[in-house]
């Protein structure tokens, strides 16, 4: 990935002539064992990695509900 697609931000860095992405990939014990959604480190939205219709979308749009209640809540 090479933007946010919530703010736009430009996800992409180069080191050595290697393109790498600071979009951050969130992984949940026990609910899934890889990325699960993703995290933009400059405005901390979360996209979801799955499709519509796959079974981890609905864990992935759980686990960012409560991701972005806690995020209101921090001063």
């Amino acid at each position: 990935m090479t933007t946010c697609p919530l703010c736009s931000a430009d996800l992409s860095y180069e080191v050595d002539g290697q393109i790498y992405s600071r979009g951050i990939g969130v992984e949940i014990p026990g609910v899934y064992d890889g990325v699960l959604f993703w995290l933009c480190p400059d405005c901390d939205g979360t996209w979801h990695r799955w499709p519509v219709g796959d079974w981890l979308y609905a864990k992935a749009a759980a686990v960012m509900a409560t991701w972005r209640r806690a995020k209101e809540k921090t001063p």
